[in-house]
């Protein structure tokens, strides 16, 4: 009975690997995009990509709670060329453009001191610890859900006077309750949240990833849906393109924000978002 439930719930959560073995499914897609390379494993070429891109989020996301700029530099970086590579025959714009103004503003635009700033400025830790670290943003959002707590429960008396009076002592009281709470021994209340533990779920997973052995390279073995799966999914960059690519990106901002840059930019008229794309 319980083999009969861990099927199940490996289906669930990994579908694709219980299509592995299953016979081609007929498709209108043309013979030579699903032709598999006999010498190529392409469940192992997935599955490094997937750990690949899962280890990039990782990163991202733990220089963000370290407060490690320099790190999220690098990782800003990395996603700038994997925007660039194209699923779905769609490559992201948008959040390219996104990466290169940052990256053109604390490396070119901004005097140090201002790019010093940028970098820097993005963490708030409230707490002090190692790896306590949040965006700014999210702080901002917390001071902005405390202000509406408030404007609740004054009810008919708020007014604009009142809403101006609160908005300026934030700080203040909220530094000044800090105090007391400190001085009076009350434990401060947790940000944090409480979430359901996944170790279930990650041991069903793991336990289905070793029976498949899909992280042992097995020549001639590939996954019906995307059977040309790279081992690494920068490798199927062009240098040539990502370099124009990237000028485009450049161009568009510096003209978004009237800079000049240079002759080389000037001589490349292609800069609608539509270029960019392709």
């Amino acid at each position: 009975m319980s083999t009969d439930n861990d099927q199940a719930n490996s289906t669930q959560y990994l579908p694709w690997l219980s299509q592995q073995m299953a016979p081609p499914i007929q498709s209108h897609t043309p013979e030579t995009a699903l032709r598999h390379d006999a010498n190529v494993d392409g469940v192992f070429n997935y599955a490094c990509s997937t750990l690949f891109l899962g280890m990039v989020v990782k990163q991202l996301t733990d220089s963000v709670h370290e407060g490690d700029a320099e790190r999220e530099e690098l990782c800003w970086k990395l996603m700038l060329l994997l925007f660039k590579v194209k699923i779905n025959n769609r490559n992201r714009t948008k959040y390219a453009y996104v990466a290169i103004k940052y990256l053109c503003l604390i490396k070119a635009v901004l005097t140090p001191r201002m790019a010093h700033k940028l970098k820097w400025g993005k963490y708030f830790n409230d707490t002090g610890r190692p790896g306590g670290c949040i965006p700014i943003d999210q702080r901002v959002e917390h001071e902005v859900r405390d202000v509406k707590d408030h404007f609740d429960r004054l009810g008919m008396n708020l007014n604009e006077t009142s809403a101006q009076r609160f908005a300026h002592s934030q700080t203040n009281s909220n530094e000044m309750l800090k105090n007391i709470d400190k001085g009076l021994g009350v434990t401060p209340q947790s940000k944090g949240h409480n979430t359901i533990s996944s170790d279930s779920d990650v041991e069903i997973i793991v336990r289905e990833l070793l029976q498949r052995d899909v992280f042992s390279e097995v020549p001639g073995r590939s996954h019906p849906t995307f059977p040309n799966q790279p081992h690494n999914i920068l490798d199927s960059l062009n240098m040539g393109d990502v370099r124009t690519w990237m000028r485009k990106l450049i161009k568009k901002f510096s003209n978004a924000h009237n800079l000049y840059g240079g002759s080389e930019l000037d001589s490349d008229e292609s800069d609608s978002d539509d270029d960019i794309d392709n």
